[in-house]
């Protein structure tokens, strides 16, 4: 059933196994929706320009017949629960990507490091050779014209293939290449025996060719294996390095014993890069592609492996994948050695909980060397924190003279980093791990870019995370952007065109402490006449928009949508119950902030499922029963921002019946509100009364400060006859609780927003 599938949902389509695994189906032909909710760019954009479609409500289309799931999920998720409910096929990623070669001829990549860059240089060495195979990379190639996956209909296939959660039982593979067997992942293997246990298995399910390097060969115990299928690489393997050298970032490759070509040359750093190099020139020669002289001078290498961020005359910045002790044991020495005066300062991120228990003393022994260490917060993986597992359980072995800073926040580490990169001495700054880590290495790199200048920085940051859809702009105009059409401008302003682009917005904040602010239609909010410091983010873009008919009585509409437009959608297809929506002037998102009501119906009546993002952009959807609702206001979603909402109809009827109504409505909020801009009603309604009423037994219609007005046809609502400001409204506002507080000794509580600031501060 999963290789005859046509219609194909993919389950955390962002990981970096599961996008070269989407590409290469959708080139096969497979029709391929992905969802993830941790998608980031440029892998969105690098899925949706070969047409996988993404999909951000949390749905499988009907006409699914197969889901795929990233191995990091579990069958405890809500989509894979559906599949269940549905008697939808699934399966993982790694037993798909098993399925798919088994009838090919797989080279396979198999080590606890250097798989990427290894399968990445083979790659780029067979296409030199013009040798036909189809490949799956799991890393993206710094060169942005080459995709991390290819399809190709003849039988060989090269691919990554991960022991990390036992999928690697599942492959038959017609070469193997084991970079090393360094004992990873303990959260699957119990000991380093289980993983050479593992490793041995594949060898007797290897149909033909084993290459292992030459100081791994006791240790894999290959007494049972045929000599024949094995071969060796390495200082004295039957695949020989003479020397690795190294200069002006140019690796120079020695070989000889059975290599034809006796010499290959890199761009790169580090005796680890040479090897990788000489491991794929193996596999090369072994597939009789030596005619060709191979060449990896051109290759660009992968991103996230010594990626260099800044460098000037004093200070160098780069950024590691490194998670495992010999990597980043080889990656400090390798800059130690390549810049021997230099300080070398390390920031570090330790990756899942099980590796941070299992490795906490190395860890500490080899950053140690470091001359000075940051430490970060472990990053959980999706792991449960175990006991022991933490980065303070690293910090235990460090002695009190050199004790590592540690920093659960970026600015504070932006601080201290940024006076050490100003100085005159020589530095080179490492930001090392595999989780989260880039864009703490991206905000300190922005800063030091600008300067001190607040906006570039952040343009800096920003630019290469969000799609080019994605609107950015500083001292943007706000008044414009209100139904009051009152307020003056935001430092930073974004549109995002998607999810991911929110994240990334919602992230540059968190990393750069910028305040943030969601901004919808523009109703029910005052915007002051001085700048706004912070971020104002508006979901205009049409994405937000959508309106969904998902069944016979639900609706999905995105946080942009007007609910106006919801209403004329439910009423097409007959759906009842909703029609109050009509008198609402305002977006989903903010509706769903405040709990919107008129004409009798709030829109907690009509909620099902809200779909939100956190500030620290985790992603849930729960049901109405979840949300705390009161009097205008939903507390889950005050710092939170609302994606979408599943809207239930109370009945179906006949769509002309739906519409009369709402043209009656319609009729009736006409005539009782005022047409003038406004952001609608001004205050709440104090308990057993009307604000409206009050204000108006009071005779303080028409009441006004400068050009702005307490409303002639509606008491709660202050109008602006023109070129009202903020400080007008704020003045009127203050003079109306006056008057009320005094003549009946009640308080008024306002009910818009007041953006940067707070109500109780003015009043």
């Amino acid at each position: 059933m999963p290789l005859s599938a046509k219609n194909i949902y993919m389950l955390g389509v962002g990981g970096m196994g599961m996008t070269p695994l989407a590409l290469y189906l959708s080139e096969s032909g497979k029709n391929i929706i992905g969802a993830d909710d941790n998608l980031q760019e440029p892998l969105r954009s690098i899925l949706e320009k070969n047409n996988i479609t993404i999909e951000d409500n949390n749905q499988i289309p009907l006409e699914i017949d197969l889901l795929i799931y990233s191995n990091a999920l579990n069958e405890k998720h809500p989509i894979i629960q559906e599949a269940i409910k549905r008697k939808l096929p699934y399966i993982r990623r790694g037993e798909m990507l098993a399925k798919i070669t088994a009838n090919k001829k797989l080279i396979a990549i198999v080590g606890s490091h250097g798989k990427t860059t290894t399968a990445g240089m083979l790659s780029h060495l067979l296409k030199q050779a013009n040798f036909q195979f189809s490949y799956l990379i799991g890393g993206l190639f710094d060169d942005k014209s080459i995709l991390p996956a290819g399809f190709n209909k003849n039988e060989w296939i090269l691919a990554e293939v991960d022991e990390s959660d036992g999928s690697i039982e599942h492959f038959q593979p017609e070469i193997t290449l084991v970079l090393n067997v360094d004992w990873d992942h303990s959260n699957h293997y119990s000991s380093k025996e289980a993983l050479i246990q593992t490793f041995q298995r594949l060898f007797s399910r290897t149909k033909s060719t084993i290459v292992i390097h030459e100081n791994d060969k006791k240790e894999l115990n290959l007494n049972e294996i045929s000599s024949k299928r094995i071969h060796t690489y390495g200082e004295n393997g039957d695949f020989r390095v003479d020397s690795i050298s190294e200069s002006n970032l140019e690796l120079d490759v020695k070989l000889s014993g059975r290599f034809k070509n006796n010499r290959i040359q890199i761009k790169g750093m580090g005796s680890f890069n040479g090897e990788n190099a000489s491991a794929a020139l193996t596999i090369y020669e072994i597939l009789g592609c030596s005619e060709k002289k191979p060449d990896l001078l051109d290759f660009k290498g992968i991103i996230r492996r010594q990626e260099k961020l800044f460098e000037n005359e004093t200070t160098l910045v780069y950024k590691d994948y490194a998670h495992h002790p010999s990597e980043i044991l080889a990656l400090i020495n390798t800059f130690k050695k390549n810049n021997p005066t230099y300080e070398i300062i390390t920031v570090f991120q330790p990756h899942r909980f099980s590796r941070t228990l299992q490795f906490k003393k190395e860890f500490h022994d080899i950053l140690e060397t470091a001359d000075e260490v940051i430490l970060l917060p472990v990053y959980s993986a999706s792991e449960e924190p175990i006991e022991g597992g933490s980065t303070e359980d690293i910090i235990q072995y460090f002695d009190s003279e050199r004790k590592p800073t540690f920093t659960e926040s970026d600015k504070v580490l932006i601080e201290h980093l940024t006076p050490i990169a100003k100085k005159e001495t020589h530095k080179v700054i490492l930001f090392i791990g595999a989780g989260d880590i880039e864009n703490t290495a991206n905000a300190f790199t922005a800063t030091i870019k600008a300067d001190g200048n607040v906006e570039l920085a952040w343009q800096y940051f920003i630019q290469n995370q969000v799609s080019k859809k994605c609107k950015l702009h500083n001292n943007e105009p706000l008044g414009n952007k209100t139904t009051i059409k009152i307020g003056g401008a935001s430092r930073f302003y974004a549109e995002p065109a998607n999810i991911t682009d929110l994240k990334a917005l919602l992230s540059s904040a968190k990393s750069l402490e910028i305040p943030w602010f969601i901004l919808g239609r523009g109703s029910n909010i005052i915007i002051p006449n001085a700048e706004f410091k912070g971020l104002t983010i508006r979901l205009n873009h049409s994405y937000w928009q959508e309106i969904n008919i998902l069944d016979e009585n639900r609706i999905w509409a995105g946080a942009g949508a007007r609910l106006k437009e919801v209403c004329g959608q439910a009423a097409k297809q007959g759906l009842s119950g909703l029609e109050f929506l009509e008198g609402i002037p305002a977006t989903i998102g903010g509706a769903l902030r405040m709990n919107a009501g008129a004409m009798g119906g709030w829109l907690f009546n009509v909620v099902s499922e809200v779909r939100f993002i956190t500030k620290d952009g985790h992603i849930f959807q729960l049901p109405k029963s979840a949300f705390s609702i009161k009097y205008r206001e939903c507390a889950e979603l005050k710092d939170a921002i609302a994606i979408g909402v599943i809207l239930k109809a109370q009945s179906k009827q006949e769509s002309k019946d739906i519409q009369h109504k709402i043209t009656e409505l319609s009729k009736e909020r006409k005539l009782s509100q005022p047409r003038e801009p406004s952001a609608g009603c001004i205050f709440k309604n104090p308990e057993g009364n009307h604000a409206g009423k009050l204000i108006d037994e009071l005779g303080l219609k028409g009441k006004s400060v400068g050009q702005a007005a307490v409303s002639n046809i509606h008491g709660n609502f202050i109008i602006n006859n023109g070129n009202a400001t903020s400080d007008d409204v704020i003045e009127l506002v203050k003079a109306i609780r006056k008057e009320v507080l005094e003549k009946r000794s009640i308080t008024l509580e306002p009910e818009v927003l007041l953006l940067g600031k707070t109500w109780d501060e003015l009043l």
